[in-house]
């Protein structure tokens, strides 16, 4: 699903996420350091995600 307000779209299309620039942030971050990518791809294909 997708939703246009003004210049901002919301979307629950998982295809739009960019993998890459999520997994550094996180395998980068105090609380997740050097989690596995199969890990953060197991918890993204589990979640409700939404991008804008």
């Amino acid at each position: 699903m997708t939703v246009n307000i003004s210049d901002y779209s919301i979307s629950t299309d998982k295809s739009k996420l960019n993998f890459n620039v999520i997994y550094n942030f996180i395998a980068n971050s105090y609380w997740a350091k050097g989690i596995p990518k199969s890990v953060m791809q197991s918890a993204i294909d589990n979640s409700m995600c939404f991008n804008t």
